[in-house]
């Protein structure tokens, strides 16, 4: 993207001033932002490690802050709208159940298998790199989470993901908020978004 979108064919068309002008021409989070230079930085030390550059032009390129700068607001999701989710959802129907019992995000579900589920103590064990904070913890889950992953637990090897269809994209997210007749956005514009069912 980066190169498609600041015009650069060779390695020595990449420059601090292109990558700042398309920096700023952006409308995505801070966050996201921030990545894109970590994984251009990233290939550049790389280029220059092997001597295929003589320097990374952005190593002196500052990070965007983006604390306490959030893109929109996000609100809980109530009881009744859960409801009227889960009863439109058909096959993402468990995905949801589930996020709404655990709290797990997108990406912890994604990388959920079973060799991380201890149903006999009724806990998940998340290793550190599926986690947002890099860490490994146990969380604790809910008769009914377990109930759903005793069912599932017969038909799934040890090391398969509890999810092998995947988790609903951000898309499928908002069709399934329509079907259901759940405004995105409230009168205070605070919106729902999957990550609204840990909350």
């Amino acid at each position: 993207r980066l190169a498609t979108e600041c015009g650069w064919k060779r390695t020595s068309d990449i420059s601090a001033a292109s990558f700042v002008a398309w920096r700023h021409a952006q409308t995505l989070a801070p966050k996201t932002l921030n990545h894109y230079q970590n994984a251009l930085s990233a290939l550049l030390d790389w280029l220059k490690g092997t001597g295929r550059v003589m320097v990374n032009p952005i190593e002196l390129v500052g990070k965007i802050d983006g604390c306490g700068k959030q893109t929109f607001t996000r609100r809980a999701m109530n009881d009744a709208e859960a409801q009227r989710l889960l009863a439109v959802s058909d096959q993402r129907r468990p995905v949801y159940l589930f996020a709404l019992h655990t709290g797990l995000r997108r990406a912890e579900l994604r990388a959920l298998r079973w060799h991380d589920v201890d149903l006999d103590r009724s806990v998940i064990r998340l290793r550190a790199e599926t986690t947002k904070a890099r860490r490994a913890d146990v969380l604790p889950i809910t008769p009914v989470a377990r109930a759903m992953l005793q069912a599932w637990r017969e038909s799934a090897s040890d090391g398969s993901l509890v999810f092998p269809n995947g988790i609903p994209s951000h898309h499928t997210f908002r069709a399934d908020l329509e079907a259901a007749k759940i405004a995105r956005e409230d009168a205070r514009g605070h919106r729902l978004d999957f990550h609204a069912l840990r909350t």
